[in-house]
């Protein structure tokens, strides 16, 4: 791996991350959610891939100590004027070359794994992070989500596992079902304790920018009756 080369990527996609605006904002909601439902009574956090950390910031209440890790200095320098809290660290480091001492309760890597050159290599790294009971808590796109099957049926896409252009411009390297999220967590050494997907959504988010909130809030709850068919799959892993 070319450690260089990865640090150019990191801040080439960072300009074109945007902030957790119009139907990202359910959709941060919907994460926090998730991860909240999951992470009860911990203290310490890691949050890798960090971005803006608009989701550090949401989950600041929750925890005693977060730290905050991304690779692109422009998104940490936003990070810092923009989200900030006692209780936040913001580090400026691509995971590949992260050092820390601390070990914690939750490390988070909240859409990250799609992103990276070894999925593998880095759950294991990941997991190097927790202490005795911690948990890694990872969440991913669904490559079959019902959105992404009904794009399938109306011939937008091949096949539910292909790159899509989108993909592409957002720097993903791979799609992930339930079973591709399982092997890679397995070949890590790792242990699953809970897979699932969260958050049906039927059509594209500028289309479900015009539904209401509470039509959004109950396709998540229905989400939990439908595993495997949500736009976004979680586990909850341990050493």
């Amino acid at each position: 791996m070319d450690i260089l080369e990865e640090k150019k990527r990191a801040d080439k996609f960072s300009k074109g991350f945007s902030k957790y605006e119009n139907f990202n904002a359910f959709l941060s909601r919907y994460r926090i959610k998730t991860i909240l439902e999951n992470c009860s009574e911990k203290k310490t956090l890691l949050d890798i891939g960090c971005s803006f950390g608009e989701i550090a910031k949401e989950l600041s209440p929750y925890f005693d100590k977060i730290i905050a890790v991304d690779g692109s200095e422009e998104l940490i320098k936003k990070a810092e004027k923009e989200n900030s809290a006692p209780n936040i660290i913001y580090k400026i480091s691509i995971f590949e070359e992260l050092k820390l001492e601390e070990k914690f309760d939750v490390v988070l890597m909240s859409f990250v794994l799609e992103h990276v050159a070894d999925s593998i290599k880095t759950l294991e790294k990941a997991a190097s992070f927790l202490n005795e009971k911690g948990i890694l808590f990872v969440m991913v796109p669904n490559a079959e989500s019902l959105h992404r099957r009904v794009g399938k049926a109306m011939g937008a896409i091949k096949e539910l596992d292909e790159l899509t252009a989108k993909d592409i411009n957002h720097g993903h390297r791979r799609v992930y079902s339930i079973e591709k999220l399982s092997q890679d967590i397995k070949n890590a050494g790792l242990k699953i304790e809970k897979i699932s997907t969260f958050f049906i959504k039927p059509f594209s988010n500028p289309q479900m920018e015009k539904f209401d909130s509470k039509i959004c809030d109950a396709l998540y709850e229905v989400g939990k009756e439908l595993p495997g068919l949500g736009s976004m799959i979680y586990a909850v892993i341990k050493r």
